[in-house]
C-alpha cells in the first residue's frame, strides 16, 4: 500500500480517538492495552520457546505458516531422535566394555550375553507373552558370542527365573535342564556351562539377564563365589545403562 495512504489512515484514526468522550477512552484505551499485554506476553512466549532468539519468536508469534509450523516440527523430532541416538551409543558403548571387563574377570568363559525380558509379542487372546532378546554379546578370542535370539519364549527359563527374581545368580549345567527347547538352544552353541545372573532397574525390578557360557572342554573356575561377585557388581552397571536408554520413536 501507498505509504501516503497509510499515514493519511493513521491520522483519521488518531483524530477518531481524540474526539471520543472521555469515558470512552478510557475503556477503549484499557482495552488496548490488555491486548497489547496479552500480545507482549505471547510474543515473549514464542521468543522463549525459539530458545531466546528475538526475530525468529516474533516471526513464529505472527508470520508463522502452517508449513512453517510443521517443518519446525520435523525438524525438533529429528533433533530428539539424534539426542536419543547419542544416549543409546553411549549406554550401549558402557554395556560392551563392562561384558569385555567380565571376560577379562572370567577368562575361561567362552561368551557372556545380555537378555532383555519384554513383552512384545501378543498371543491370539490379546494378552502379552512375556519374551527376550539377545541385545548383548561378547566373546573371547576364537569363540563366537551365538546368534542373537529375539521374541524368545521366557518360559525357557523356569529352571532358574525364580532365582533370578529374587536377585540371585545361577549355576546351569545343561545337560539337566528341563527345558528341552532351552537346552537345544544353548547345545547349539557347544555351550555346557552357563552362569545366570539377574540385571535389575534403581527400583530393584528384573529387567534382563547376565549369561556367561562356557562351552564343553573349557575349564570352570576354581571361585565361584568371586565370579558371581563380579558378576553382580557388573550386572548392576549394566542395569544402570539399560535403563537410561530411551526407547526410538516407531521402533516396532
Amino acid at each position: 500500500m501507498n505509504p501516503k495512504v497509510w499515514a493519511e489512515a493513521f491520522s483519521v484514526a488518531v483524530s477518531s480517538f481524540v474526539s471520543l468522550s472521555g469515558h470512552v477512552k478510557r475503556d477503549l484505551s484499557t482495552s488496548l492495552l490488555t491486548c497489547a499485554m496479552l500480545l507482549g506476553l505471547y510474543a515473549g512466549a514464542q521468543v522463549i520457546a525459539e530458545g531466546g532468539d528475538f526475530e525468529a519468536g516474533i516471526y513464529r508469534a505472527f508470520a508463522m505458516t502452517d508449513a512453517y509450523r510443521e517443518e519446525a516440527a520435523r525438524r525438533r523430532q529429528a533433533d530428539q531422535l539424534q539426542a536419543e541416538l547419542r544416549v543409546i551409543t553411549d549406554a550401549n558403548r558402557v554395556i560392551q566394555q563392562r561384558l569385555h571387563d567380565l571376560l577379562d574377570h572370567t577368562p575361561t568363559a567362552a561368551r557372556v550375553r545380555v537378555a532383555v525380558f519384554h513383552n512384545g509379542v501378543y498371543s491370539l487372546s490379546g494378552f502379552g507373552m512375556l519374551r527376550f532378546d539377545i541385545v548383548h554379546a561378547a566373546a573371547r578370542p576364537g569363540r563366537t558370542v551365538g546368534q542373537f535370539d529375539a521374541n524368545v519364549p521366557i518360559s525357557q527359563m523356569n529352571d532358574y527365573l525364580p532365582n533370578l527374581i529374587q536377585g540371585e545368580c545361577t549355576l546351569l549345567n545343561i545337560s539337566e535342564l528341563r527345558d528341552v527347547a532351552a537346552a537345544e538352544r544353548l547345545r547349539r552353541l557347544n555351550i555346557s556351562t552357563s552362569l545366570a545372573c539377574p540385571i535389575r532397574n534403581a527400583s530393584k525390578q528384573l529387567i534382563a539377564g547376565l549369561f556367561a557360557s562356557w562351552d564343553i572342554g573349557d575349564p570352570l573356575p576354581v571361585d565361584f563365589h568371586e565370579t558371581m561377585r563380579v558378576h553382580r557388581e557388573l550386572a548392576a552397571q549394566i542395569g544402570v545403562a539399560l535403563e537410561i536408554r530411551p526407547p526410538l520413536r516407531n521402533a516396532r
